[in-house]
């Protein structure tokens, strides 16, 4: 058993740096692991074991959350805005977590489960955007044009994050990676939190300026903000280079971050829910529907697989190049 439990793992010099994480100089697996070895790997200290539980154990909680709650998200359709945010917060916890626990397999591997990665990320955007638009749109703004177009236009932000995240994995240079990474998540993040950041600074009235639901809000983009400000400056690890590579490193303390900015993310849209939803059922020109909830959730899932597929060509293409 004690055997089972044992692996050798790399120093930084040792492994291809097509592997290396900056700053991380110790705790790598062998560069062609095997998929039994990857998942023996989830049970001893490698500098990405921490990544793999975080955001696996969130998948979890998430996952048991959302079954247990007390809706009907079969015949009531005003809650399936939630079911789709709910599913797609589970879809980025567990697509992360494989690819943290996978990647050591091969280059191929580990481009295409982080090609994956980013894909869930912009699936979850418009898991946001389609809660947003249903349950936490300022009042003033519902039914105007620029509600029309939100869900929409929310949808080709996902599509863009996908393609300037994943084409940022072709891309040499280690500031122009982390431009073109960084731009790619912001853009739909900005994007549909605006109705939001409106809302805040101009509600008008008791129900729109509900403290409960607003300081989830609120809560969310700060974590969020000041997980992803550590995850970009690699605090601590820039600092002691080696000190960090097994447990306390960005990367992991960025998986806690924005899983708890994500439960404070599920707990305001079932706060708006549950307090606005009179007032929407009334107004509302568009209440929640398939067509308004899984149909672009969808589209946007088969769109991200095609850019997947797309970019993982171009990398093979480009390997295969480099070998003539």
């Amino acid at each position: 058993m004690a055997k089972c439990m044992q692996m050798k793992l790399f120093h930084r010099h040792q492994v291809s740096a097509f592997f290396h994480r900056a700053f991380i100089t110790s705790g790598y697996r062998s560069c062609h692991s095997t998929a039994t070895s990857c998942l023996r790997s989830a049970f001893i200290l490698t500098n990405e074991t921490i990544n793999f539980w975080t955001h696996f154990v969130a998948f979890v909680a998430f996952s048991i959350h959302l079954y247990m709650l007390p809706l009907d998200f079969i015949h009531d359709e005003f809650t399936l805005p939630l079911l789709t945010f709910g599913i797609s917060a589970c879809v980025y916890t567990f697509t992360s977590s494989i690819a943290h626990l996978f990647n050591c397999m091969s280059e191929c591997h580990l481009q295409t489960f982080f090609f994956l990665d980013y894909s869930a990320i912009s699936l979850y955007s418009l898991g946001s955007a389609i809660a947003y638009n249903y349950y936490s749109f300022p009042t003033i703004l519902i039914n105007t044009t620029f509600h029309e177009i939100f869900l929409p236009t929310a949808v080709i932000a996902g599509i863009l994050c996908t393609i300037i995240t994943c084409a940022s994995r072709l891309t040499s240079g280690f500031i122009k990676t982390k431009l073109m990474r960084i731009s790619g998540f912001i853009i739909p993040y900005a994007f549909c939190h605006y109705p939001l950041i409106y809302r805040i600074l101009f509600c008008q009235d008791e129900l729109e300026c509900d403290p409960e639901s607003l300081s989830l809000h609120i809560q969310e983009i700060f974590l969020t903000v000041s997980s992803t400000s550590l995850f970009l400056s690699h605090v601590p690890e820039c600092f002691s280079p080696g000190t960090f590579d097994i447990v306390g490193n960005s990367h992991q303390l960025f998986h806690v971050g924005v899983s708890l900015s994500t439960y404070r993310h599920l707990m305001a849209f079932m706060t708006d829910m549950k307090n606005r939803r009179e007032l929407l059922s009334t107004i509302l020109l568009h209440p929640p529907s398939f067509q308004g909830t899984v149909l672009p959730f969808g589209f946007l899932a088969a769109s991200n697989l095609v850019i997947t597929v797309t970019f993982l060509i171009l990398f093979k293409r480009r390997n295969y190049s480099k070998l003539k």
